[in-house]
């Protein structure tokens, strides 16, 4: 596999690897990120970064919680670490607008 489609995701315009894939989602705002190929800025739609942001810690504690209560107990760095990868992938597939 290349190196450049994990470090650049499909571009929504030319279908090629050209938008950097984890500098999407900042923590005020979203910043655009251009395709190096088409030259075409796109951004993540706020409302929807802020809420998945909020959701994933809050879906993985709830299943850590009732996982960890009912089941088998599993150590908090597992579910955090669960919660930190969710994050990235989100970013990485996460829907593009154009600006």
């Amino acid at each position: 596999m290349k190196l450049e489609k994990i470090r650049f995701c499909r571009c929504p315009k030319c279908h090629k690897h050209g938008i950097p894939a984890f500098k999407k989602i900042g923590h005020r705002y979203n910043p655009e990120v251009q395709c190096k190929y088409c030259s075409v800025k796109f951004s993540v739609n706020f409302a929807l970064s802020l809420i998945i942001k909020i959701f994933i810690p809050i879906f993985w504690g709830a299943i850590g919680l009732l996982f960890t209560t009912y089941i088998l107990e599993i150590p908090f760095p597992f579910w955090c670490a669960l919660a930190i990868i969710s994050l990235f992938v989100f970013e990485y597939f996460c829907p593009m607008e154009e600006r």
